[in-house]
C-alpha cells in the first residue's frame, strides 16, 4: 500500500517550502499563498516531506502525483 500524503486544506503547517509543477523551488511561503498559487495553476498542493522544517509541498495534480509515486514503487520492487 502507498504512503499517505496530505493535500490542500488538510496540510497542517502554516508555512511551507514550495516546489512548482516544473520542479523548480518557489521558496518558503504561507500555506494560504501556496493554496492560492495552486488554484491559479489549476493543481493541488501535495505534502511530500512532512518532517522537514518547514514541510515541503509540491504543486501538482494529485492524480498525476499518485501515478508517479506508484511508478517509483513498482520500479523499486
Amino acid at each position: 500500500m502507498g504512503k499517505f500524503h496530505r493535500i490542500n486544506q488538510y496540510i497542517k503547517a502554516e508555512t511551507v517550502r514550495v516546489i512548482g509543477p516544473d520542479g523548480a523551488q518557489l521558496g518558503v511561503m504561507s500555506l494560504a499563498e501556496a493554496l492560492a498559487k495552486a488554484k491559479d495553476l489549476g493543481v493541488d498542493v501535495v505534502e511530500v516531506a512532512e518532517t522537514a522544517k518547514p514541510p515541503v509541498v509540491k504543486l501538482i495534480e494529485f492524480s498525476k502525483f499518485k501515478y508517479q509515486e506508484s511508478k517509483k514503487e513498482r520500479a523499486g520492487l
